[in-house]
Protein backbone atom coordinates (compact mmCIF):
# COMPACT_ATOMS: atom_id res chain seq x y z
CA UNK A 1 0.00 0.00 0.00
CA UNK A 2 1.17 3.43 -1.13
CA UNK A 3 0.60 6.92 0.57
CA UNK A 4 0.60 8.40 -3.10
CA UNK A 5 -2.10 6.27 -4.26
CA UNK A 6 -5.07 8.00 -2.27
CA UNK A 7 -7.45 10.28 -4.52
CA UNK A 8 -6.19 13.58 -1.53
CA UNK A 9 -3.13 14.01 0.12
CA UNK A 10 -1.46 16.94 2.34
CA UNK A 11 1.93 17.06 4.35
CA UNK A 12 2.08 19.24 6.94
CA UNK A 13 5.86 19.49 5.92
CA UNK A 14 4.62 21.31 2.47
CA UNK A 15 2.97 23.73 4.29
CA UNK A 16 4.36 27.30 3.91
CA UNK A 17 5.02 29.72 6.49
CA UNK A 18 2.43 32.68 6.31
CA UNK A 19 -0.33 34.13 8.84
CA UNK A 20 -3.40 32.93 7.49
CA UNK A 21 -1.98 29.32 8.48
CA UNK A 22 -2.29 28.23 11.79
CA UNK A 23 -0.99 24.20 13.30
CA UNK A 24 -3.19 23.55 16.28
CA UNK A 25 -1.23 22.00 19.65
CA UNK A 26 -2.17 18.64 19.92
CA UNK A 27 -2.16 17.13 23.38
CA UNK A 28 0.68 14.17 23.58
CA UNK A 29 2.75 15.35 20.69
CA UNK A 30 5.71 16.39 23.32
CA UNK A 31 6.77 14.81 26.64
CA UNK A 32 7.61 18.22 27.85
CA UNK A 33 4.99 20.27 26.40
CA UNK A 34 2.41 21.18 28.86
CA UNK A 35 0.51 23.78 26.81
CA UNK A 36 -3.02 23.24 26.89
CA UNK A 37 -4.23 21.18 23.42
CA UNK A 38 -6.44 23.05 20.85
CA UNK A 39 -9.52 22.35 19.66
CA UNK A 40 -8.08 22.39 15.63
CA UNK A 41 -5.49 20.39 13.91
CA UNK A 42 -5.17 22.96 11.14
CA UNK A 43 -6.37 26.33 10.42
CA UNK A 44 -6.58 27.91 6.96
CA UNK A 45 -7.86 31.40 6.12
CA UNK A 46 -8.09 33.55 2.81
CA UNK A 47 -4.98 35.00 2.92
CA UNK A 48 -5.05 38.87 1.04
CA UNK A 49 -3.28 38.67 -2.22
CA UNK A 50 -1.59 41.93 -3.95
CA UNK A 51 -0.93 42.78 -7.42
CA UNK A 52 2.18 43.03 -8.66
CA UNK A 53 3.99 46.58 -8.90
CA UNK A 54 3.26 47.61 -12.98
CA UNK A 55 6.38 48.75 -14.70
CA UNK A 56 6.82 51.48 -16.38
CA UNK A 57 4.42 52.35 -19.23
CA UNK A 58 7.72 52.67 -22.28
CA UNK A 59 9.39 49.32 -20.42
CA UNK A 60 5.98 47.38 -20.44
CA UNK A 61 6.08 46.36 -24.22
CA UNK A 62 10.13 44.62 -24.22
CA UNK A 63 8.95 42.56 -21.06
CA UNK A 64 8.32 38.86 -21.82
CA UNK A 65 5.28 37.32 -20.39
CA UNK A 66 5.44 35.48 -16.46
CA UNK A 67 6.73 38.54 -15.35
CA UNK A 68 3.30 38.75 -13.31
CA UNK A 69 3.97 35.81 -11.39
CA UNK A 70 5.63 35.13 -8.21
CA UNK A 71 7.67 32.20 -9.77
CA UNK A 72 8.31 33.76 -13.02
CA UNK A 73 11.59 35.77 -13.83
CA UNK A 74 12.13 39.51 -15.41
CA UNK A 75 13.19 38.95 -19.25
CA UNK A 76 13.58 41.34 -21.46
CA UNK A 77 12.91 41.08 -25.73
CA UNK A 78 16.77 42.14 -26.54
CA UNK A 79 15.09 42.94 -30.18
CA UNK A 80 12.07 44.29 -31.86
CA UNK A 81 11.11 44.70 -35.79
CA UNK A 82 9.82 48.44 -36.07
CA UNK A 83 7.26 48.88 -39.54
CA UNK A 84 7.86 52.72 -40.26
CA UNK A 85 5.00 53.85 -42.21
CA UNK A 86 5.16 55.77 -45.74
CA UNK A 87 5.95 59.10 -45.17
CA UNK A 88 6.22 62.36 -47.43
CA UNK A 89 9.15 64.69 -46.24
CA UNK A 90 10.21 68.07 -47.54
CA UNK A 91 13.40 68.85 -48.69
CA UNK A 92 13.55 72.28 -46.46
CA UNK A 93 13.20 70.01 -43.42
CA UNK A 94 16.87 69.37 -43.22
CA UNK A 95 19.44 71.99 -43.31
CA UNK A 96 21.76 69.60 -44.04
CA UNK A 97 20.26 69.16 -47.26
CA UNK A 98 20.27 72.50 -48.03
CA UNK A 99 23.42 73.41 -47.27
CA UNK A 100 24.64 70.44 -48.78
CA UNK A 101 23.03 71.75 -52.15
CA UNK A 102 24.53 74.97 -51.94
CA UNK A 103 27.42 74.39 -51.61
CA UNK A 104 27.05 71.61 -54.68
CA UNK A 105 25.60 74.32 -57.09
CA UNK A 106 28.38 76.50 -56.28
CA UNK A 107 31.24 73.99 -57.90
CA UNK A 108 28.70 73.18 -60.48
CA UNK A 109 28.74 77.18 -61.49
CA UNK A 110 32.50 77.27 -61.14
CA UNK A 111 32.25 73.93 -63.44
CA UNK A 112 29.96 75.28 -66.26
CA UNK A 113 32.10 78.59 -66.40
CA UNK A 114 35.31 76.60 -66.88
CA UNK A 115 33.56 73.89 -69.02
CA UNK A 116 35.25 73.91 -72.44
CA UNK A 117 38.10 75.88 -71.81
CA UNK A 118 41.58 73.82 -72.78
CA UNK A 119 43.52 75.84 -70.09
CA UNK A 120 40.97 74.66 -67.20
CA UNK A 121 42.97 71.36 -65.74
CA UNK A 122 39.89 69.13 -64.97
CA UNK A 123 37.42 71.25 -66.32
CA UNK A 124 34.89 68.01 -68.01
CA UNK A 125 35.20 66.59 -64.78
CA UNK A 126 31.71 67.58 -63.61
CA UNK A 127 31.44 67.71 -59.76
CA UNK A 128 29.91 64.64 -58.41
CA UNK A 129 26.55 65.54 -55.57
CA UNK A 130 26.73 64.35 -52.51
CA UNK A 131 24.96 60.78 -51.90
CA UNK A 132 22.37 62.38 -49.85
CA UNK A 133 21.30 64.89 -52.69
CA UNK A 134 21.03 62.22 -55.64
CA UNK A 135 17.71 60.86 -54.75
CA UNK A 136 15.95 64.50 -54.32
CA UNK A 137 17.46 65.82 -57.94
CA UNK A 138 15.09 66.43 -60.87
CA UNK A 139 17.65 65.37 -63.68
CA UNK A 140 20.26 63.09 -64.43
CA UNK A 141 23.29 65.08 -63.02
CA UNK A 142 25.73 63.39 -65.39
CA UNK A 143 23.70 64.44 -68.47
CA UNK A 144 22.63 67.39 -67.82
CA UNK A 145 24.64 70.71 -69.05
CA UNK A 146 22.79 73.06 -66.24
CA UNK A 147 21.79 73.60 -62.42
CA UNK A 148 19.56 70.86 -61.42
CA UNK A 149 16.75 72.12 -59.03
CA UNK A 150 15.88 70.02 -56.11
CA UNK A 151 12.32 67.98 -55.52
CA UNK A 152 10.00 69.63 -53.43
CA UNK A 153 9.38 66.81 -51.36
CA UNK A 154 9.80 63.11 -51.41
CA UNK A 155 8.06 59.66 -50.74
CA UNK A 156 9.71 57.59 -48.16
CA UNK A 157 8.25 54.40 -48.80
CA UNK A 158 7.82 51.73 -45.64
CA UNK A 159 10.50 49.84 -43.99
CA UNK A 160 11.06 47.80 -41.33
CA UNK A 161 13.79 48.31 -38.91
CA UNK A 162 15.44 46.23 -35.94
CA UNK A 163 15.57 48.31 -32.58
CA UNK A 164 17.81 46.70 -29.42
CA UNK A 165 16.34 47.26 -26.04
CA UNK A 166 19.45 48.92 -25.07
CA UNK A 167 20.05 51.77 -28.04
CA UNK A 168 17.74 54.01 -25.53
CA UNK A 169 19.19 54.36 -22.31
CA UNK A 170 16.30 55.17 -20.74
CA UNK A 171 14.83 51.71 -20.86
CA UNK A 172 17.62 49.92 -19.17
CA UNK A 173 17.48 52.67 -16.30
CA UNK A 174 13.57 51.87 -15.99
CA UNK A 175 14.85 48.04 -15.82
CA UNK A 176 16.96 48.72 -12.67
CA UNK A 177 14.96 51.34 -11.05
CA UNK A 178 11.54 48.79 -11.29
CA UNK A 179 13.81 45.24 -10.49
CA UNK A 180 14.10 45.58 -6.99
CA UNK A 181 10.20 46.94 -6.71
CA UNK A 182 9.30 43.59 -8.45
CA UNK A 183 11.88 41.34 -6.06
CA UNK A 184 10.54 43.11 -3.06
CA UNK A 185 6.79 41.99 -4.15
CA UNK A 186 7.73 38.63 -5.07
CA UNK A 187 9.16 38.18 -1.97
CA UNK A 188 6.43 39.23 0.29
CA UNK A 189 3.52 37.63 -2.10
CA UNK A 190 4.99 33.68 -2.52
CA UNK A 191 3.96 32.61 0.93
CA UNK A 192 0.50 34.37 0.39
CA UNK A 193 -0.05 32.54 -3.21
CA UNK A 194 1.40 29.48 -1.98
CA UNK A 195 -1.18 29.67 1.10
CA UNK A 196 -4.13 30.39 -0.98
CA UNK A 197 -3.20 27.25 -3.06
CA UNK A 198 -3.70 25.66 0.47
CA UNK A 199 -7.05 27.07 1.08
CA UNK A 200 -8.19 26.20 -2.46
CA UNK A 201 -7.27 22.49 -2.00
CA UNK A 202 -8.85 22.44 1.34
CA UNK A 203 -11.95 24.10 0.33
CA UNK A 204 -11.99 21.82 -2.97
CA UNK A 205 -11.93 18.95 -0.44
CA UNK A 206 -14.94 20.24 1.38
CA UNK A 207 -16.27 20.20 -1.30
CA UNK A 208 -16.20 16.92 -2.24
CA UNK A 209 -16.54 15.72 1.31
CA UNK A 210 -20.19 17.44 1.17
CA UNK A 211 -21.30 15.50 -2.14
CA UNK A 212 -19.80 12.16 -1.43
CA UNK A 213 -19.70 12.21 2.34
CA UNK A 214 -20.63 8.23 2.34
CA UNK A 215 -17.79 7.49 0.03
CA UNK A 216 -14.97 9.75 1.21
CA UNK A 217 -13.46 10.40 4.84
CA UNK A 218 -10.58 12.47 6.19
CA UNK A 219 -8.05 11.09 8.43
CA UNK A 220 -5.17 12.18 9.88
CA UNK A 221 -1.48 10.24 9.45
CA UNK A 222 0.69 10.64 12.93
CA UNK A 223 3.93 8.72 11.41
CA UNK A 224 5.12 7.10 8.49
CA UNK A 225 5.46 2.91 8.41
CA UNK A 226 7.63 2.24 5.54
CA UNK A 227 7.99 -1.77 5.49
CA UNK A 228 9.07 -4.29 3.28
CA UNK A 229 8.74 -8.11 2.80
CA UNK A 230 9.81 -10.37 0.34
CA UNK A 231 6.40 -12.16 0.06
CA UNK A 232 3.70 -9.77 1.33
CA UNK A 233 5.24 -6.63 -0.83
CA UNK A 234 6.23 -2.81 0.81
CA UNK A 235 4.15 -1.11 2.66
CA UNK A 236 4.69 3.30 2.55
CA UNK A 237 2.03 4.71 4.87
CA UNK A 238 0.72 6.67 7.33
CA UNK A 239 -0.32 5.45 11.19
CA UNK A 240 -3.85 6.96 11.14
CA UNK A 241 -5.60 8.68 13.47
CA UNK A 242 -9.42 8.61 14.05
CA UNK A 243 -11.35 10.34 11.35
CA UNK A 244 -11.10 14.19 11.42
CA UNK A 245 -13.80 16.74 9.99
CA UNK A 246 -13.37 19.69 7.88
CA UNK A 247 -15.39 22.62 8.63
CA UNK A 248 -16.04 25.78 6.78
CA UNK A 249 -16.36 28.85 8.32
CA UNK A 250 -18.51 31.11 5.68
CA UNK A 251 -17.38 34.15 6.99
CA UNK A 252 -15.96 37.61 5.14
CA UNK A 253 -12.25 36.32 5.39
CA UNK A 254 -13.70 32.59 4.77
CA UNK A 255 -11.28 30.16 6.51
CA UNK A 256 -10.88 26.07 6.49
CA UNK A 257 -10.42 24.35 10.15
Amino acid sequence: MDINAQPWLLWFKDLPEHPSIRRGNIAGNAIDDESPADDYILKVGRPELSDPPAPPVRLLSWLEKGWQEVNGAIKVIPQKQEKIAAKTIRFDEDPIRERLYTEWTEKWEKWLETKGSENAEGSNNKPAPPAELIPWLTADWQTSEHIIQTKKTLLEPEKIIAIHFEDNPERPRLLNEWSPKLQAWVHKERPARQAMAIFTKLYDLYSRLERESEQVELVLGDGLLDWTDSLAGSLNHPILRPIVSLIYVGTRKRSCR
